[in-house]
């Protein structure tokens, strides 16, 4: 839900999401994530510059990113410390929306916590939602056995994401 909540957004604004996996920005080896970050943010203000529509950033699974810093005690963690300040100063002079999503919420920096404007919670969806992800997700065309049960499947309290993905496999 997070994702798809993310692309109707930019598309209700008829805008572009350039989208950033958090996983890519970060790096074991010292001083790379710091370049990654200052190159995605490059990437992202070239692509703005060159499109005629609205780009919103869209950074997934951010907790990879955005999560309280912590004491030094290696390079690794002056690296990453290093890496959430460019962060926090982008943001803090970034002019347009700036989307990011996660499951861990509560590891955020206090000072993330403060930037973002809006904050959107997605429990698990209740019954007639999960119900109606089943029937979105699975095509007419999909063949299914006469025994499935999208009612059945829909007691399972699974998010959207997890459902999406159990068709997806199936």
């Amino acid at each position: 839900g997070k994702t798809i909540t993310a692309q109707a957004l930019a598309g209700e604004a008829h805008a572009k999401l350039f989208k950033v996996d958090a996983a890519n920005l970060v790096s074991s080896f010292v001083g790379e994530s710091t370049k990654n970050v200052k190159r995605v943010f490059e990437e992202y203000y070239n692509y703005v510059k060159n499109s005629k529509e609205t780009v919103f950033f869209f950074i997934n699974e951010a907790d990879q990113l955005l999560s309280s810093r912590g004491m030094i005690h290696q390079a690794a963690d002056k690296e990453y410390n290093q890496m959430q300040n460019l962060l926090l100063e982008e943001i803090e002079n970034f002019q347009g929306v700036f989307i990011a999503t996660t499951n861990l919420i509560e590891l955020f920096d206090v000072a993330w916590n403060r930037r973002f404007n809006i904050k959107i919670r997605f429990d698990v969806p209740k019954y007639e939602t999960r119900l109606k992800l089943w029937q979105v997700h699975i095509s007419e065309k999909m063949p299914l056995a006469p025994d499935v049960n999208l009612e059945k499947l829909a007691e399972y309290e699974l998010a959207g994401g997890s459902i999406a993905n159990v068709v997806y496999n199936a």
